[in-house]
């Protein structure tokens, strides 16, 4: 009877402190099989709802979600590439803190933001599964490009409420090290290893262990290395579709949506125009993964199915660097008038993330920064004043913020909406 109290105890201490905020959080991740999986998981665990972002960005739906979730507490799996800062900016919270590490930011309004910033999916992954579970039984390796194990993993990780951690056995041996110590941290009794198509089959079920490491797998399910190339072959040309069609997209709407700013502007010789195209034309990302995933296919062919599965994860990578700053490269030419915005009647998710998209992190700063040390008393007496104005702005800014945000929350959207475009008019005229 002793022997099952103390075991009741020990499980009671073991519950994580993030389990706290109980149906009152939501966990916010992209639209990444991988880091989706590991969302959903943790999720289950503390009982939050999992909201998933198209490519890590929020838009009107997943906004308008959010915010009439109400959260108090708020989970974001993955680096700021992956889910984009303005996560944070929503909640009223700081975006900021060290890679590889949580940030734990409280809003003004009271809401705990968590951000587990890994800086790529394997350090995500160990960051949930130590912050997250503290203790686990079972724990599942996949390796982190490996979306048919990851399948074949995720439906008895559910079962058991187990973690998944992605591996990669050719990390460099501090990187492999860390993983060697979440998963002693964990203290799971039972490793369950994917095997990856580039590690021999033999090894691995030999050894039971990953290669270069001392951890000892309890179970190894095997899956066919070919199965595992074409899928990870399947990916890399999904990836890569999606880069070409937002290119094409953007050299049509740079040649066709320019304002007559942006052809009045010269960066050297050549207007802002003609610069933000040879930009898009002659980025050779694109090629080299193109390149990249046809060396995969021919791989396969030859059956050196671990080669081709690391090729096309190689594939996918250089598919996905022009991404983001193209992504970002429309979206600061839109707000500094170079390219023509959608004139479209705003609905109030859309003018309330226009102004997160304008505004960005006016609408989470207290003040502005101080002058410079070295600067003259007669500066820093103009830039103390210049300094009030820009605080008065930012609160006036976050006030109509708020308060948009509480109107949609009420169901008022018309006063959300109204709000909204105030604080955008404001932002305009600076």
């Amino acid at each position: 009877m002793i022997k099952v109290l103390l075991h009741a105890f020990i499980l009671v201490l073991l519950i994580p402190e993030v389990n706290a905020g109980g149906a009152g959080s939501v966990v916010v991740v992209g639209d990444n099989p991988f880091d989706l999986a590991v969302a959903e998981l943790f999720g289950e665990r503390i009982g939050a709802e999992v909201v998933v972002l198209g490519d890590g960005e929020l838009n009107e739906t997943t906004l308008e979600e959010l915010i009439l979730l109400n959260p108090g507490r708020v989970y974001i799996v993955g680096g700021t590439e992956a889910v984009s800062w303005r996560v944070e900016v929503l909640f009223g919270a700081k975006a900021g803190g060290a890679v590889d590490t949580v940030w734990r930011h409280v809003s003004p309004e009271g809401i705990e933001v968590v951000r587990f910033f890994g800086s790529d999916r394997y350090k995500t992954s160990q960051l949930v599964a130590r912050e997250g579970w503290k203790r686990a039984g079972s724990v599942y390796l996949v390796h982190g490009y490996d979306l048919l194990g990851l399948q074949r993993v995720k439906p008895l990780a559910e079962k058991e409420g187990a973690p998944i951690i992605y591996y990669n056995p050719y990390h460099a041996p501090p990187q492999v090290r860390n993983l060697e110590r979440v998963i002693e941290g964990l203290g799971a009794e039972n490793v369950t290893m994917v095997s990856s198509p580039n590690i021999t089959h033999v090894e691995m079920v030999t050894s039971k262990k990953l290669m270069r490491t001392e951890i000892e797998a309890s179970s190894v399910i095997s899956i066919s290395p070919e199965s595992q190339a074409v899928a990870a072959i399947k990916r890399a040309e999904e990836f890569l579709k999606r880069t070409e069609a937002l290119r094409e997209e953007l050299l049509e709407v740079y040649k066709t949506r320019t304002t007559p700013k942006a052809r009045e502007v010269y960066v050297g010789n050549l207007t802002l125009q003609e610069v933000r195209l040879r930009m898009i034309e002659r980025d050779n990302s694109i090629s080299a993964s193109r390149d990249t995933l046809n060396r995969a296919e021919k791989a396969l062919s030859n059956s050196l199915y671990g080669e081709a599965f690391v090729l096309a994860c190689e594939a996918i990578n250089q598919a996905r660097r022009p991404l983001a700053w193209m992504r970002n490269l429309r979206e600061v030419d839109e707000r500094r008038g170079f390219l023509y915005a959608d004139e479209e009647e705003l609905t109030a998710p859309q003018a309330i993330l226009r102004l997160i998209k304008s505004a960005g992190p006016w609408l989470v700063l207290k003040r502005p920064a101080p002058p410079p040390p070295t600067a003259t008393p007669e500066f820093k007496e103009k830039w103390e004043q210049r300094m009030k104005e820009r605080e008065e702005m930012m609160k006036e800014l976050q006030g109509y913020f708020r308060d948009a945000k509480a109107a949609l929350r009420e169901g008022n959207e018309t006063l959300a909406e109204e709000l909204a475009l105030k604080a955008l008019s404001r932002v305009s005229q600076g």
